[in-house]
């Protein structure tokens, strides 16, 4: 992608020496750097390096992350009637009322259009991130059909986990 496309996009585009960073608009993420990588692919994002610790500073040990288990959960997909946005989310609770939920904050109707048994919600959002548009919401519109592209991806996940 070269730089005029993606100020057309609202990318703002930075050059360090030789090489370009690009950050994400206000509506994505601020102050996350993607390095540039032209062509079809999305900009990847550059993970800063973490300072060194002081000589002799005790070192803390790293917390233990907390691994959801896939069979506890459902993910699903939600539509805005009449926005190409869909959510993509998780509940260990049923999609339906999640649903509720988060329609009761809502002036535009909601839809569960889709849902399956286990928790690919962080896969699908790294998946996803060149469509992300704020939270837990995207347009997937230019892939086509929102549903089937979920399917696909979550039977990719599910093969690729094998």
């Amino acid at each position: 992608m070269a730089i005029e496309q993606l100020a057309r996009h609202g990318w703002i585009a930075l050059k360090a020496d030789t090489s370009y960073c690009v950050a994400q608009p206000p509506s994505k993420r601020p102050g996350t750097f993607y390095e540039a990588v032209w062509g079809d692919t999305p900009p990847q994002a550059i993970t800063p390096a973490a300072p060194a610790p002081p000589p002799n500073a005790a070192v803390e040990p790293p917390r233990p992350t907390r691994i959801r288990s896939r069979k506890t959960a459902s993910t699903y997909l939600i539509g805005i009637d009449g926005l190409p946005f869909v959510k993509i989310g998780r509940t260990a609770a049923d999609p339906r009322a999640r649903l509720a939920g988060l329609q009761t904050g809502q002036p535009m109707q909601l839809h569960l259009l889709w849902s399956c048994e286990g928790d690919f919600e962080a896969e699908l959002h790294i998946r996803f991130d060149a469509y992300h548009y704020r939270g837990e919401w995207f347009d997937l519109s230019p892939l086509g059909d929102p549903v089937d592209v979920m399917k696909a991806a979550v039977a990719e996940i599910q093969a690729q986990s094998r």
